[in-house]
This record gives C-alpha cells, structure tokens and sequence, in this order.
C-alpha cells in the first residue's frame, strides 16, 4: 500500500477477528513482531503467541476471551482487540465490535468465512473495516473465497492484492496492485521482501483487478465518476483516497493477503490500517451530542493469573486522568480509579495515551461489568448491541470441597467478566442455574470458575419444573389443628375446603366464604398462606401444585386461644388431605419457541422440532427462515446444541412460558426419579416468621 496522500492520525483502535483454522500462528503475532513490539512471531501451537497468553489459552491453543495489544507504526498507535474467533464466544466478538472504530476480519484463504466471519459481518453494517486472507501460501480458491464473504454483505470486496507464484509454480509472495509490482517474501519467515518487475504472464490478471478497483472508487463519487469517464483512468493518489473514503463510509470493504508462518503481508497490511481505517470518532449513537468530558466503555473484565480482577477500558473522550472518579451510566455505582495502564498480552505499563481512541486497563475496582459505560460527572449511557438470547442453561453444583460462601463471591465477577450470561435460580433445588447463548460459553464460565476463581464447580443440566394438578375434585375436607395441654385446649383452628380442577389457572387459586362470627377476617391471610404453602409439594412426587381452585367455605376458632399460627397449620392439614383425595397427576411445560434459521436448513429445523414432539405453529421464509413452535421445555434444553450442528453455529431461538401439559407416560418414570419427593407432613414448611409478619400486618 502506498504511504501518499493520507493525513496522519493518531490512534487507531480496531478488533481482530479469526477463527482457528486461520493458522497456527496468529495475525497479532505478526504484526507485533512486525512493529517490533516482540523479538520473534509467537505461535498458537507452541503456546507462545503473547495474545493467547492464560494458561487456559495455551492448554487449548485458542484465543477464548478478548485480549490487547498496542503496537506503533509509521507514528500512529495502533490498539488492537483481539477476540475469540469460536462461534460459542461470539457474544464476545458483539461486545467487542461495539467499543472500537473499526474491525479486521481475519479469515482462512483455504478455508472460507465460516460461521464467525459471516457472523461478523452481519453484525458490523456498516461499520469500517478490512478483510485479511490468512494462510495465502496453501492452495486456495480465491474467487470462492470472495463468493461466501459475499453472501454476508452489500459492500463491495475490493482484492487489494493477489498471490505471487514463480515460474515453479511455488508461492513466492505477493502482487501490489496500486504499484503493480511483485514482492518476493524471504523463505525464512522474517517478513523481508524485495519488490520485482511484475511478470508478463500476471500482467492482464493485475491490470484487470486494479480497474475494478478504479470502477469502484469511481462509482463511489459523481466527480471522480466523471473523470473517469473522461479519461479511462484515475491517478493512483486519487484511487487511494477514494479508497479510503469508501471503506470509512462503509462502501467498500478492501481484502489483503497475509501468511503469518511465513512472515507475509505485515506490513502492508499495517499500512493499510493507517491509511484506510477511521481515526477516533463517536458512537453513531452520540450523533449531534459533545459529551463533557471523560466517556468511556467496558471492554472486558477479567482475573490475571495472579488471581487480581482487572478492567480493560476504550476511551471515548475526555481524558483517563489519575485518580479520577468514574460513574457507571447504567447503575450509578462510582469507582476510585488510581493508576490506568497499557496492556500488550499479560505485560503492562503505566499509560502515557489516555486521551480518545486509548484502550486502558486498570487493577483498581471498576464497579461495571463489560459493555458498560463510565463518565466523570453527568452520567451517560452508550446503547450496546442487544444480547442474544439465552438458549442453554446449566445448575452449578459444588464439587467437594467447595464452599457456598466463595461462590456467592464469585459469581457477581464471573458476570462482569462475561456479560451473556445470566444469573437463575433453579426452581426445584434453588441451586444458582447459569444461562447463556450456547454451550461453549457455559463450558468456559464453569472453567474460570473452577480454575481462575478456586471454586470447583459442575455443571449440570437444570431440572425440569414439572408440575402436579388435580385429577378430580374434592369438597368438605376438613383442617384441624388441636393442642392440648393437661385436658385444656391451648391452640385451636378448624376449617373445610372445597377443591375443584381448574386447567386455565397456572396456580392455586384460593377463596374464602367464610362468616366472621365463624373465624374473624385477621386470621383468613394465615389460613390462605399455610394451604398455598401445602400446594408447593404436591402428593405424587412432591412438585408444586397449579390448576386447583381452592374455597374455604367454614371454620371455627375459639376466642380466648385462637392465633394466626394456629389457621395456618388447620390450612396446611386441610390442602394436604384435599390433594391426597382428589389425586394428582403430572405435568409438564411447554415453551413458545422461535427459531431463525439460514432458509437452506429450514426442513433440518422442521425435522427436529417434530421429532422432539414440537408442534409448528408457523414458518416463513424470507432471506432466513423463521419458525414459531411449541415444544416441551425438557426438549428446548439442548435445542441449542442441536440447532447449532445443523446450521454450522448461525441458528438461534428465543424461548418464552407458553402453557402445562399432561406428561407423556413413558416419561413419567423418569420425572419421578427426579423428583423432590412426596410430601411428608412432618417435614412441610410452616409459615416463616417474616410471612407471618405480613399475614398479621394485613389484618
């Protein structure tokens, strides 16, 4: 890329984006080793890449949480974010998107988009950016390539070079179609080349790219249209600089060729991030808005090997100053910040840029989690991309040796540093439930919680909340609560209960008929309480009972012995026996699915959602497929994995309460299996003494 015709800027901050297949040693490597921030390229295999530097990272030999680095060149700062490239963390890849200028798509040339790099352009617009074609020495498919990049955006892809192979047919390096010369790599790695004449049997493939690179630019702008039109051609300054208005507009979206084994195509392609992509600018949210002063993002939050959570922050505006009080837009909460710093990989220094455009970091409590905005004084909210939504969920059961006291702390930090997931509690154990988008980010969560945090932890698949309803009805089932005390009646409450099957109530719904010379209205709340109280384990297997209409139609107190305390046991007594005679059965819930889908895979989701007894409501295909369903809750819990095998990751769904349904028989055995188990009177819950409270406090 040529270094003419650009003004400078200071800062660029940008995401790097890549998948695994796009090679054994990282993009970020290269270019470090290329700025001469590093001495030699770090490779993922080798568990020295200075970006996937956690233990974790290295054991897996892949990127699973963002990292930064900063590198400098030609005078400009270069901040890159370097994020997970596995279509499980893409939730990071979202976040990460949204707190910088601009993105670098890191892509395999032998391999294609996949799942991730058609997720990411979806997900930009038109947000600045570039596509590198990584591993351009294996035998690739270059017009395929530029095909499947296609089918995810409206931008036009701009091949801003193309392979070079000798006479031998063996890559040799690569063609600069701005100077249509051919650069010769050394075969040693080192990133050294030497430029040559270009060859004449390239000469017409070249000539042809570089004027669809013309036509583009010119398409791009009515003036430079018409010169074109006028002369044939444009100037190579004038292309470069229409070059780079369209790819800050979001026009054009220029594609460079790398090898990072072989040292190929850094720096050019660090060229290309200071002539093309934008300098520090605003949210697009924040147009026609000049904040006051300091703005920022939470990037990511995380725990260095030594255990110490840290923030990682994009400044906005205004200045990171020492010292400074930062304000959480979204809940208020203030942080003392003391010392902010520069992070490439796990080394860090004390910032000297913390002005627009800066990523920071600090070990000072940031009471935010990522995505998050900070101010100093007026506070200030930037929207974030909405978060997918929750598809899996797992228990977190405690392994041996962990204590419930360490991961009540350790939960609040595991959602900062991720915050896809979502904090549940189960609803028959009421074990904390984690949810999340897919599997892998779950799988992660459990690991750090495990492995950063020192909180042994499973998970497990959560419990399905079967309920029990009535079969039939029962009327004048009598409570009655009697405690004697030498031959004299010191507690004394009675009542009778009618209970009629209601299928439209999600509840037990609970009347009273009684007179208030029977039993005064101060003790009909405690009465109430202690039988809604009974109906939470039902007589077959001890699950929550709804569907029941409950009316107490009489009862007796005596007025010198008579306690709320009392009515609440005579209530227990009566719904228990009620439920025993009327009998119970079980069931089960259902869900309001919506699934998206690519079109392609419609019939594959049809197939599942049927198979794992879903009704289809609707289908509709329009550029993707959506499908609208109901489906037995105990089947959505691992819809997300197998909706994400038969669309490649890029399938999702929503998922909302819909209705109970009777269970199957040949599931009921299993449901009993799980079950909290039968009710035992002796061992039900009496009122606690903060409900009675309230009970006594309404009258």
């Amino acid at each position: 890329m040529a270094k003419k015709g650009f003004a400078p800027f200071f800062t660029r901050t940008m995401a790097l984006v890549g998948h695994r297949s796009a090679g054994k040693t990282s993009l970020g490597d290269l270019l470090l080793q290329a700025t001469g921030a590093t001495r030699g390229i770090g490779r993922v295999e080798e568990g020295t890449s200075l970006l996937d530097h956690t233990a974790e990272a290295k054991r897996r030999k892949q990127t699973l949480e963002p990292g930064h680095a900063w590198l400098t060149w030609r005078a400009h700062l270069l901040n890159l974010i370097d994020v997970p490239g596995a279509p499980d963390l893409f939730s990071d890849t979202s976040r990460v998107l949204a707190a910088v200028d601009s993105f670098v798509l890191v892509v395999a040339a032998n391999d294609g988009p996949g799942a991730v790099g058609g997720q990411v352009l979806e997900r930009v617009g038109d947000q600045p950016g570039l596509v590198v074609l990584q591993q351009i020495d294996r035998p690739h498919d270059l017009d395929l390539v530029l095909a499947q990049l296609g089918e995810h955006t409206d931008r036009k892809l701009l091949p801003l070079q193309l392979p070079f192979f000798d006479d031998e047919g063996e890559f040799a390096g690569i063609v600069d179609l701005a100077t249509r010369t051919a650069l010769r790599f050394d075969p040693d790695g080192t990133g050294a080349y030497s430029p040559e004449p270009l060859p004449d049997r390239l000469r017409g493939k070249v000539e042809a790219a570089w004027e669809r690179v013309i036509e583009a630019v010119a398409l791009a702008d009515e003036d430079r249209l018409e010169r074109y039109l006028e002369y044939l051609e444009l100037p190579e300054e004038e292309v470069l600089a229409g070059l780079s208005e369209g790819v800050k507009d979001g026009t054009l979206l220029p594609v460079l060729l790398t090898s990072a084994e072989r040292g190929v195509g850094a720096e050019l392609l660090l060229d290309a991030m200071v002539d093309l992509l934008p300098e520090p600018r605003l949210p697009e949210a924040l147009a026609g808005i000049e904040p006051d002063g300091f703005l920022a993002t939470v990037v990511h939050c995380s725990i260095d090997p030594e255990g110490r959570p840290y923030s990682l922050v994009r400044i906005w505006s205004g200045d990171a100053e020492r010292g400074g009080n930062w304000i959480s837009g979204e809940t208020g909460r203030l942080s003392k910040v003391r010392k902010v710093f520069q992070v490439r990989g796990p080394r860090r220094a004390t910032a000297h840029t913390t002005g627009p455009g800066a990523v920071i970091a600090t070990w000072d409590r940031v009471d935010a989690r990522g995505g998050e905005t900070l101010t100093e004084g007026e506070r200030m909210t930037i929207p974030q991309p909405e978060l997918a939504p929750v598809m899996v969920r797992r228990r977190l059961q405690l392994r041996e040796g962990g204590r419930d006291e360490i991961l009540d702390r350790a939960l609040p930090v595991l959602l900062a540093m991720d915050p896809g997931l979502v904090l549940e509690t189960d609803p028959i154990g009421g074990e904390p439930v984690l949810g999340a988008r897919t599997d892998g980010q779950l799988e992660r969560a459990g690991r750090w919680l495990t492995e950063r945090m020192g909180v042994p932890v499973e998970l497990l698949m959560p419990r399905v909340a079967y309920r029990e309803a009535p079969v039939g009805g029962t009327w004048g089932i009598e409570g009655l609560h009697v405690r004697e005390v030498a031959g004299l009646v010191e507690e004394y409450g009675r009542c009778c209960l009618d209970l009629d099957p209601d299928a439209d109530c999600d509840e037990v719904a609970f009347e009273t008929s009684l007179d208030e010379e029977d039993v005064p209205r101060r003790f009909w709340g405690a009465l109430a309480l202690g039988a809604k109280e009974a109906a939470l384990q039902g007589p077959l297997a001890g699950y929550p009972v709804i569907g029941a209409r409950v009316t107490c139609r009489e009862g007796q107190y005596d007025m010198l012995c008579s306690t709320e305390d009392h009515f609440h046991k005579a209530g227990a007594a009566a719904m228990r026996e009620a439920l025993q005679s009327a009998g119970t059965r079980l069931l089960e819930p259902w869900q309001q699915v919506v699934v998206h889908a690519p079109a392609p895979e419609v019939g594959a989701v049809l197939q599942d959602l049927t198979s794992h007894r879903g009704r289809i409501l609707d289908v509709r295909v329009d550029g993707e497929a959506i499908v609208e369903a109901v489906c037995p809750e105990r089947e959505t819990r691992t819809l997300a994995a197998r909706l994400g095998a038969l669309t490649a990751g890029r399938g999702w769904f929503s998922a909302d309460h819909s209705h109970y349904d009777v269970l199957p028989e040949p599931l009921v055995a299993e449901a009993m299996r799980s079950a909290p188990g039968p009710a035992d009177p002796a061992s039900l819950p009496h009122a606690a003494s903060l409900a009675m409270r309230e009970v006594r406090a309404g009258g």
